[in-house]
């Protein structure tokens, strides 16, 4: 029979990894550039978001080239040209911790497709990326965590 001191002396070790396990996922949850950029890569974003592509002339000047031009296109412009119906210009594509006023989140994510986005008046995104090209949902999740939780580069 076990001892309650030899019980508790072998679950600590147990308990301590499982707490670490826990810990690590709360603090790891927010996916780097690189597996975003991936992912936007794997859907074929860059077919038509690159420059001369159609996408690229038809307004939403989005440059997904390379994974260098992605990170500053994503998160140093706004929206500009014919992107929305309505206005949105000025918009953040991405606005760092707000994925709520990020351009990206609401052609990618239904959740943030509103009226009025960004609380700009008249601002409807373009919701053609969720209708005919689209990111599953894990994907959709892994662009809103990049952007919730920071958008910061690796």
């Amino acid at each position: 029979m076990m001892t309650p001191s030899t019980f508790f002396t072998r679950l600590i070790p147990i308990v301590a990894v499982l707490w670490t396990s826990a810990c690590s996922e709360l603090t790891l949850g927010t996916p780097s550039f690189s597996e975003v950029y991936s992912t936007l890569e794997s859907a074929g974003c860059a077919d038509c978001h690159s420059p001369g592509a159609s996408g690229f002339l038809a307004g939403a000047q989005i440059d997904l080239s390379t994974q260098a031009q992605a990170y500053f296109t994503l998160t140093t412009k706004t929206v500009t040209g014919t992107t929305s119906i309505g206005s949105c210009s000025g918009v953040s594509i991405v606005s760092a911790g707000a994925p709520e006023r990020s351009y990206l989140a609401a052609v990618l994510i239904p959740s943030f497709q509103t009226d009025d986005f960004a609380d700009v008046s008249g601002c409807t995104p373009l919701n053609t990326h969720t209708e005919e090209q689209y990111l599953t949902s894990s994907q959709q999740s892994k662009v809103e965590k990049w952007i919730a939780g920071g958008a910061n580069n690796d």
